[in-house]
């Protein structure tokens, strides 16, 4: 399935759910249809993990690496967190409350540009930390027909000139 690309509209990711494995693609995103988004992030504890948001089997899913969680339960809580030190964050998956996934992970320079241009604001958070976007959403989430079902996609996606699943907000 395709996922864009949380940072760049220029690189989207090839992604199999079943194996977790993914691969950067050159993005015609113009042309092409999408099942959701993903980021990669250099963790403390793990190392580098792909972090993504999709649509399968009529249900939005999120995955941390190898793990992956169905956004409509209502035991599942994602959390993210911006530490003490302002150029680290750290990101939980909580099912009843118990650490299901955590990770740690440093972004200097994006939050270099947070304190030197004075209108850096909410928009710009989220599309610098996917991960601060994902822990700010209000779960259970049910199906968006914004993406196409990867399950019945031929080539998963977004109808051109459709409504950005960026811009969207349970």
């Amino acid at each position: 399935m395709r996922l864009g690309n949380w940072n760049t509209a220029w690189l989207d990711f090839e992604f199999d759910p079943r194996t977790g494995r993914y691969s950067y693609r050159r993005s015609a995103r113009k042309r092409l249809r999408i099942c959701g988004f993903g980021s990669v992030e250099r963790t403390l504890e793990h190392g580098r993990v792909f972090f993504c948001i999709y649509r399968s089997g009529k249900r939005m899913m999120f995955r941390a690496g190898s793990r992956s969680w169905a956004l409509d339960s209502t035991d599942l809580r994602l959390v993210y967190r911006l530490r003490e030190d302002r150029r680290s964050s750290e990101f939980f998956v909580l099912k009843n409350e118990e650490p299901e996934f955590t990770c740690t992970y440093r972004h200097p320079l994006r939050t270099l540009m947070a304190r030197i241009v004075p209108t850096y604001d909410n928009i710009d958070f989220e599309h610098d930390h996917f991960l601060g976007h994902l822990g700010y959403r209000h779960l259970p989430e049910h199906d968006s027909e914004v993406w196409q079902d990867a399950e019945e996609a031929v080539q998963p996606g977004v109808v051109p000139d459709g409504p950005s699943a960026r811009g969207l907000t349970p």
